[in-house]
């Protein structure tokens, strides 16, 4: 009996397993192993491929500190958690966005 009991328990916690909910934001490779992989002048698509999609995306001003600052996009990564666990920043050249920096947490 206390065999059965065992049986029908791990198989309720399997199947339940199962039902989780997916998580969009997560991906096959961890945070740093997408940094590692990452390289400035990859293009945006290259980007998504790697690291899937990005929680948010936004524009923001580049190079404040600098003479000329220049509008440049943010891909915002987050944990499952809602944790930022990656930033990337791409800069448009022409009609099309190259990733200049990024930082993981």
């Amino acid at each position: 009996m206390r065999q059965l009991f065992l049986i029908v328990g791990t198989i309720l916690v399997c199947t339940g397993c199962a039902d989780m909910p997916h998580d969009p934001h997560a991906h096959a490779h961890s945070f740093g192993e997408v940094s590692r992989s990452l390289s400035q002048g990859m293009s945006e698509s290259e980007l998504v491929t790697l690291a899937g999609e990005p929680s948010t995306v936004s524009l923001t001003t580049c190079g404040t500190n600098t003479p000329s600052p220049w509008t440049c996009k943010e891909y915002r990564y987050n944990s499952s958690m809602g944790v930022l666990k990656l930033q990337v920043l791409l800069q448009r050249v022409n009609d099309s966005w190259f990733v200049v920096s990024w930082t993981a947490f």
